[in-house]
């Protein structure tokens, strides 16, 4: 998938897995399983802001990849999050 001329790609994701440290990510191969959908907790990791950080610092071209998972990120948060304001709930939209 493609944001403007960046690339969105779960093997960007895996790239980091291989050469990444597990400690930041926390990932699991399960975890970028495709036809396993049932699965909450993945999701979660894959939003936290210390692997979004982690993935700009050891993937070198997955800024399509970061810009997606912090879409993600925004969205999780706007509607999970109970502690925002309105105002921020609505523009993280």
């Amino acid at each position: 998938m493609y944001l403007g001329n960046f690339t969105i790609a779960s093997s960007l994701l895996k790239q980091m897995m291989d050469y990444g440290d597990k400690s930041v990510h926390k990932l699991n191969p399960s975890d970028l399983n495709p036809l396993d959908k049932m699965k909450f907790d993945p999701s979660i990791k894959l939003i936290s802001s210390e692997l979004i950080e982690h993935l700009g610092e050891v993937v070198p071209g997955s800024n399509g990849t970061i810009a997606y998972l912090k879409v993600m990120r925004l969205i999780y948060q706007a509607f999970i999050e109970e502690n925002i304001p309105p105002k921020t709930r609505i523009t993280a939209i």
